[in-house]
């Protein structure tokens, strides 16, 4: 959970809490965010399973808490004797985490559901340009709600595909643990198979050697 203390009374933003995931947070004073003459504006943010024994997910004691674009049950806000300003976007679906880490599905209602910045009391505050895990954002159509991106693996079209006469695929996607890359060839060649981290560092030789004709899977770990 977060904690934010301030000085005094404010009419304008004074924090940002932007593409944060919280879930299975438990405290005596707000699950997720605790605010406390600290008036934040909450974006593209995962709140999921959070319990206290007051603000089950965010406690406020301030001018204003303002939410938008986030994954949040609404009803488990409390802002004692002061707003809560429910913005545009906001959804309260399951977030379909794929880990502990709280990394979302490619099936995730969260995909493409944040926003890159907004305007707000005179002040712009924008999506970080990476995500957690350093994937640029954003990813495919939009910005995802929560701390990572989606992350997508192009595949050619067809007269790409024909071009090179071959084609690499790779399931599941995404993955943290095992996965098959699916080579298909349409002539004896030969083949090496790589795997790059986003900033082009070669990280693995997974295969190298001859393959025939055909489809043929290379598991990796």
């Amino acid at each position: 959970a977060i904690n934010l203390f301030g000085q005094g009374s404010s009419n304008m933003h004074t924090a940002c809490i932007i593409n944060s995931s919280f879930s299975e947070n438990s405290a005596s004073i707000g699950g997720a965010i605790n605010a406390f003459m600290v008036s934040p504006l909450i974006l593209n943010s995962v709140f999921w399973h959070d319990t206290a024994d007051y603000g089950p997910e965010i406690q406020g004691n301030c001018e204003f808490v303002e939410i938008a674009y986030s994954n949040i049950d609404t009803s488990l806000v409390f802002n004692q004797n002061h707003e809560i300003l429910i913005g545009d976007g906001d959804i309260n679906e399951d977030p379909a985490f794929t880990d502990t880490q709280l990394t979302i599905s490619s099936n995730s209602p969260c995909l493409d559901g944040g926003i890159a910045g907004v305007t707000c009391h005179g002040r712009t505050w924008e999506a970080p340009v990476y995500d957690l895990a350093g994937i640029p954002r954003p990813q495919s159509g939009g910005f995802e709600i929560g701390a990572y991106e989606v992350m997508f693996v192009e595949i050619p079209d067809q007269s790409e595909v024909r071009s090179q006469k071959s084609e690499v695929r790779c399931f599941p996607n995404p993955t943290s643990g095992m996965v098959d890359f699916r080579v298909s060839n349409f002539d004896f060649r030969g083949v090496m198979l790589k795997l790059y981290d986003i900033n082009g560092k070669e990280v693995a030789l997974i295969y190298e050697g001859n393959l025939t004709e055909g489809n043929h899977t290379v598991p990796f770990d």
